[in-house]
């Protein structure tokens, strides 16, 4: 109502260390009172010049000097107009740190780009540390560093590390440290899962549009490689660009002219598996003799690349699928004096010119090639026979978050090896009515994200964790949280 506004001309200014702040009405009987001191704001705070000091509960008298808390950092030490940050948060339900979406995609499409990380300790005081760690255990991110936070804050993760580029895709482990003076130190730690479930990079895209128009017979995997190459020429020789193999202005402009009116094929999905035949024709310059032709190996074990012929120049050691497509390179730029003919390879992990990260490839047949950085694939280039790559041995070690919430939402990720799509999880017995809703396997079958089907009762159950119908089960605890 316009009667309960009283405008001011201008705001008394008050002093730093100590003040009174009287508040009056028409009539000049005081409504409410407060007599501040510098004491009363955060201990924890170096420079208290420019920090609003805000009440946190109007149900308690205004001179409890118990009710007033420094404003929190991430508001600007100030909230005029707004809620105090140091507000008393009154029948607030859920944890005191929760992140969401778990499964996110910051790839500018306006949907799931960030993650959001919640903060709800309820009351002030508060000072938080929030790291963000890969999965093999490496800081890529510190997003707060004694922070002093609200009664309820929110800060966002955007993918990026410390250099600002995008991290790669994977499981991201989110570690959240809160410290109060009455509380002690609380220790958060969550997984989430940093994914591109739209685009699949710029060379997937050309490679679907070359699929699409026949010029390409092998699958899209985002790796710019010989097949593709060969692919790029096709095109420009049907349009009648020199063929060359450069995606230049001339080769985009003719690919964006084609598709304008075209309906392209639909992005395939991170979790599909490249489709491995049997290769028509065997290598013939084959001198690299380690791994040998037939020869089986397992993901994440060690084996040693060993060739013949010592090679001139700095070169690449490929990864290759039938049909010349690249899988990614197991090293780059090595020097010939240093590598004494022979490199030590952890099995399936390779760099991917797509992600601009390393991963570990999918089980299926593949050859090793050595190719000068300086041109493409060449008859002499040193190749391998064809061997197989098997998926990890079967295993689950934890599973984390230990506990959530049976709203087939909350993202649980299960740590382990040997994952593959086909993986299921069972809660109490194995095959019960109850199942997993399985949302992600990571490309080196470590980890698998799942939610939980609202059916399931709330309560502490077993998981029974199988990677195919004959598999035999792992199990895990885990506690179904109530939502009321």
């Amino acid at each position: 109502c316009p009667d309960c506004i009283f405008g001011m001309a201008k705001f008394p200014a008050y002093n730093l260390d100590e003040g009174w702040v009287v508040l009056v009405n028409k009539e000049m009987t005081i409504i409410d009172q407060f007599h501040y001191l510098e004491q009363m704001h955060d201990p924890l705070l170096n420079e208290v010049k420019g920090v609003s000091l805000e009440r946190i509960s109007f149900s308690k008298p205004a001179d409890d000097r118990g009710n007033w808390h420094s404003a929190s950092a991430t508001v600007g030490y100030a909230t005029p107009g707004y809620r105090n940050s140091a507000a008393e948060i009154v029948n607030g339900k859920g944890t005191m740190v929760t992140i969401e979406p778990r499964i996110f995609s910051p790839n500018g499409d306006g949907l799931n780009d960030r993650l959001l990380i919640k903060l709800s300790p309820g009351e002030p005081g508060w000072v938080a540390n929030i790291r963000i760690f890969n999965e093999n255990g490496l800081e890529i991110r510190r997003l707060a560093n004694n922070l002093s936070i609200g009664s309820q804050d929110v800060l966002e993760w955007d993918g990026t590390k410390e250099n600002h580029q995008i991290a790669g895709l994977g499981i991201y482990i989110v570690l959240v440290d809160l410290f109060g003076l009455q509380h002690g130190t609380n220790h958060f730690k969550m997984a989430c899962v940093l994914t591109d479930q739209v685009s699949g990079g710029p060379i997937a895209s050309l490679q679907r549009y070359l699929q699409s128009s026949s010029f390409l017979k092998s699958n899209p995997n985002g790796h710019f490689g010989q097949a593709t190459l060969s692919a790029v020429k096709s095109f420009q020789t049907s349009v009648g660009i020199s063929s060359t193999g450069y995606i230049g202005p001339k080769t985009r402009a003719y690919i964006s002219k084609k598709t304008c009116d075209t309906t392209m094929v639909q992005p395939v999905p991170i979790s599909t598996p490249i489709p491995v035949v049997t290769p028509v024709a065997t290598v013939s310059n084959t001198n690299i003799i380690s791994p040998a032709t037939g020869q089986v190996l397992s993901v994440g074990s060690t084996t040693v690349i060993r060739w013949n012929n010592p090679v001139s120049g700095m070169f690449n050691i490929n990864l290759e699928q039938p049909g010349g497509i690249g899988a990614g390179f197991i090293a780059l730029s090595q020097v010939p004096a240093l590598s004494n003919n022979q490199y030590i390879w952890n099995v399936g992990k390779v760099f991917s010119s797509q992600t601009n990260s390393s991963q570990f490839v999918s089980p299926g047949t593949y050859h090793i090639r050595l190719q000068s950085v300086n041109g493409g694939t060449d008859p002499s280039d040193q190749t391998s026979g064809w061997f197989t790559v098997l998926a990890q041995q079967f295993a689950a070690s934890s599973v984390v978050p230990s506990s959530a919430y049976a709203d087939d939402t909350t993202s649980v990720a299960l740590f382990g090896t040997g994952f593959t799509a086909s993986a299921s999880i069972y809660f109490d017995s194995n095959y019960s009515s109850f199942r997993a809703n399985n949302r992600y396997v990571s490309p080196d079958g470590t980890v698998l994200v799942f939610t939980i089907p609202m059916t399931v009762p709330t309560g502490l159950h077993t998981l029974f964790i199988n990677n195919s119908q004959n598999s035999t089960p792992v199990t895990l605890p885990f506690t179904v949280n109530s939502i009321n």
